[in-house]
């Protein structure tokens, strides 16, 4: 499917997805599905190695639990 913004200097992006989209409701769906993994990915890795940094605050032991 070719996804290309509609103004001047618009991106243009090749998407190979597994969805056949041979209406314009489809192919808008699979769009959408794959704007959403780029921010879901984001909130991921800002999760993980950001501010957050989720992995070093899990308490892996009973030292820590108990704490």
């Amino acid at each position: 499917m070719l996804a290309k913004e509609d103004r001047a200097g618009g991106l243009e992006r090749m998407l190979l997805a597994s969805v056949h989209a041979s209406t314009f409701a489809t192919a808008a769906a699979v769009l959408d599905g794959h704007t959403a993994r780029w921010r879901i990915g984001e909130f991921h890795r800002a999760w993980k190695r950001g501010m957050c940094n989720v992995e070093q605050t899990q308490q892996r032991g009973r030292e820590a639990l108990l704490k």
